[in-house]
């Protein structure tokens, strides 16, 4: 009958032979992947050249002391209220068509052209020109915009049972 295993030898490997695997491994990496390592030293020349670097590693380096200032920062009354309402209007125009956006930037951007021009001329609007000019199609597009924007958020204001 067989006598059980009682002790397992495992191959040892010298300090100088891991050295000179390591050393192989890492001349097969640069070989397989040279070009990405000299572009990536390209990026790091250009950053070293910019000042970059340094300022990368200065901020490494001075972690601790920039995180007790951000947190002291964020800690201020009304930072974190101002952080989420930033969080929230980024979602607000997340959820918005962006062609629709667009639209409306440049209308406004135009209209307040067109108020700034009425301003400048320092002509005071009478009842039966206001009347007037709701009846223009510009005006008119505008107005129902408006109001069915008031009628959107008034439908957001509604609370239940009211």
């Amino acid at each position: 009958m067989a006598q059980p295993i009682q002790a397992v030898e495992r191959p040892t490997i010298s300090e100088e032979e891991s050295v000179v695997e390591a050393l192989r491994q890492l001349q097969t990496d640069v070989a397989r992947h040279g070009q990405s390592l000299a572009a990536a030293l390209t990026i790091l020349d250009d950053l070293q050249q910019s000042g970059l670097m340094d300022l990368a590693h200065g901020l490494f380096g001075a972690k601790q002391q920039i995180a007790e200032i951000v947190l002291e920062q964020v800690r201020k009354p009304g930072v974190l209220g101002a952080i989420k309402n930033a969080m929230t209007c980024i979602e607000l125009l997340g959820g918005l068509d962006p062609q629709v956006v667009r639209t409306l930037t440049q209308a406004l951007a135009a209209g307040v052209g067109e108020g700034h021009r009425r301003l400048a001329s320092g002509r005071k609007v009478s009842f039966l020109e206001l009347a007037r000019t709701l009846s223009k199609p510009d005006v008119n597009r505008a107005v129902a915009f408006l109001l069915g924007t008031l009628e959107g958020i008034g439908r957001g204001l509604t609370v239940e049972g009211q």
